[in-house]
């Protein structure tokens, strides 16, 4: 289950006339029909318009008062760009608390980067080593920065296998700022697998994020995943997070 508070501090947000929204990047887990969970407070019945991944808007119908709504979206293996905005033919506001979304529980999820072990650690400032930063377009706020040297690394070291382990792909959400494309090398359970390719994204933030794929073989309980700089970067690699998604 991820919980995703809308406001900061946990206060919610409240969207009160045409333009206000909220996005949020979520944990479709392995994808298809995800269950939602939407808290918030209205006055009388009011609507949101929402959409996932730049797809169709929809509309949610809201009754009034203080309420949780339960719902069904489509959702892609992996993290999800989902956007809340206030409906402008709608009559009331709406304080929009959180959203739940809820998956099957199995090993197929995300892993924040910023959560991980970054090496070399940076001293809390630009200093030409990799470290955390904030950003509003992250999977969980932060990001690793400033990935720039050959060694340079990331390590997931609770990566769940399930029960049984075997094949999977991980998908990692990057940002590339250069004009050229760069490897990283993954690392599983001390053993060194295939170079994943990251193409220009055209920015280092995660406004301008894409997502590179390759393979995985999975132990079954905890593993531990490495994703190591292959040469320099001079502009720097931005990581956001890893998916484990279904492998077909």
């Amino acid at each position: 289950v991820k919980v995703c508070d809308f406001g900061s501090n946990g206060q919610a947000v409240s969207l009160t006339k045409e333009g206000d929204g909220v996005q949020l990047f979520l944990d479709g887990g392995a994808g298809g029909e995800c269950s939602w969970t939407i808290r918030y407070q209205a006055a009388g019945e009011a609507a949101l318009q929402y959409r996932v991944n730049g797809g169709e808007q929809r509309t949610l119908e809201l009754p009034g008062a203080m309420t949780e709504l339960s719902m069904t979206a489509y959702m892609e293996p992996g993290i999800n760009a989902v956007e809340l905005y206030f409906d402008a033919e709608a009559k009331e506001p709406v304080l929009v608390d959180s959203l739940r979304v809820e998956t099957d529980g199995n090993r197929y999820r995300s892993y924040a980067a910023g959560n991980g072990i970054v090496e070399p650690m940076g001293n809390g400032c630009w200093n030409g080593l990799p470290q955390r930063e904030s950003d509003r377009y992250a999977f969980s706020g932060r990001c690793v920065c400033h990935l720039e040297q050959p060694g340079h690394r990331i390590t997931i070291p609770d990566v769940d296998g399930g029960e049984n382990g075997g094949k999977v792909r991980i998908k990692i959400r990057y940002g590339n700022g250069g004009d050229k494309e760069h490897t990283v090398r993954l690392k599983t359970n001390g053993i060194w697998g295939d170079l994943v390719t990251l193409p220009p994204t055209g920015g280092v933030r995660m406004e301008d994020a894409r997502t590179a794929e390759s393979a995985l073989e999975l132990k079954p309980g905890r593993n531990r995943v490495v994703l190591m700089m292959n040469e320099q970067a001079e502009t720097g690699i931005c990581i956001d997070a890893v998916s484990v998604v279904p492998a077909e």
